[in-house]
């Protein structure tokens, strides 16, 4: 069994799923991603990531209904979410802390920062 901490990335952008997803890799973590947030909910479901990286402003659901979906499951309550969006307003920021993210990131992303970050979490 692989002892490789496993992160999910839930973002509708192909762009920031390649991009988060080589980042991950290149530092031996697995990666999954999902494009919806209701793909996102199936693949905590089913993977049990050790973390979320979690965009906001997805079509349909967006991050913060995900957010409060993932931290109702029995099975996920415990995963940690960093949320990564080009939303940088305070009110966001605290948002996303009130519903139980552990930590937060403006896009663009600086790659140090992630990985900090990711480390940190895990």
């Amino acid at each position: 069994m692989s002892n490789q901490k496993k992160v999910l990335i839930v973002d509708d952008s192909s762009t920031n799923n390649l991009l988060f997803t080589s980042i991950l890799q290149e530092n031996n973590y697995k990666a999954f991603t999902a494009s919806s947030a209701l793909e996102g909910i199936e693949l905590a479901r089913k993977e049990s990531p050790d973390l979320i990286l979690l965009d906001i402003m997805m079509p349909g659901k967006d991050g913060f209904h995900l957010l409060e979906e993932i931290k109702q499951n029995d099975q996920n309550t415990d995963v940690k979410i960093l949320m990564i969006s080009a939303k940088n307003d305070v009110a966001s920021i605290k948002k996303a802390h009130e519903m139980g993210a552990a930590d937060y990131m403006v896009k663009p992303i600086r790659i140090k920062e992630l990985l900090e970050k990711v480390n940190k979490l895990i």
